[in-house]
Order: structure tokens, then sequence, then C-alpha cells
């Protein structure tokens, strides 16, 4: 079965297509957009899964430990169906900025996410 997901836009809304309608993504762009999902996801946000997400606030804001961090997304990472490896991963903070990068290897090819 193909992986399928809601494609969102650059601003995180929901994408329509030329319709108007829900936009679906399949394959290599579902798989990556539900692993920018799970990145966003914060730990103690989900009502039902408390203890799930990203420790953000301990690892990169409260106190910044870029190696804690990023064991964190790599364990949430592979969690995503469809995710065989992380290939890379970086981050840096400056501030009150925190950007990463990932390089991911799926099921369906090479594919890369940022925040």
């Amino acid at each position: 079965m193909t992986t399928r997901t809601i494609e969102t836009t650059t601003a995180n809304d929901i994408a329509l297509d030329v319709n108007g309608n829900v936009s679906i993504v399949t394959g290599l762009a579902a798989v990556i957009g539900n692993c920018k999902t799970a990145m966003q996801a914060q730990r103690g946000e989900m009502q039902y899964a408390v203890n799930t997400g990203m420790p953000t606030l301990a690892t990169a804001w409260d106190n910044y430990n870029p190696i804690q961090f990023e064991a964190a997304a790599r364990t949430i990472l592979k969690a995503v169906p469809g995710v065989i490896e992380v290939e890379s991963f970086s981050t840096s903070r400056t501030g009150s900025t925190l950007r990463y990068t990932a390089g991911i290897r799926t099921i369906y090819g090479r594919g890369a996410v940022n925040g």
C-alpha cells in the first residue's frame, strides 16, 4: 500500500488542489511530509500521547544540547512509517532561531526535512 497524507503548504496550512479540494500526496512526498509533522509535534502537546513528540523545550530552549536534540529527532524520524534510515542530521541555534536538516532514506527514495 502506498503512503498517503494531506499536503501542507510552506506556511503549514492544508493545501488545496486546482479544484479547491484538499490535496493528497503519496509516496516520497507523503513520507517526508509525515517526517516534518513528526518533528513539529512537541512533547506534552498531544492529549492522548503526552510522552511522545520532540522534547524541544528540554533539548533546544531550556538547555541547548544539540546531541540530545539530534538523538530525539533520529528516534522520532525512524518511527515514521516508510522511513528506512536517517542518513544525516545537522542542527544549529542562533539566539531564538533553531535550524535543522535531516537527510532521510525512505522506501520511495531519499528526501530532506528542514526546520
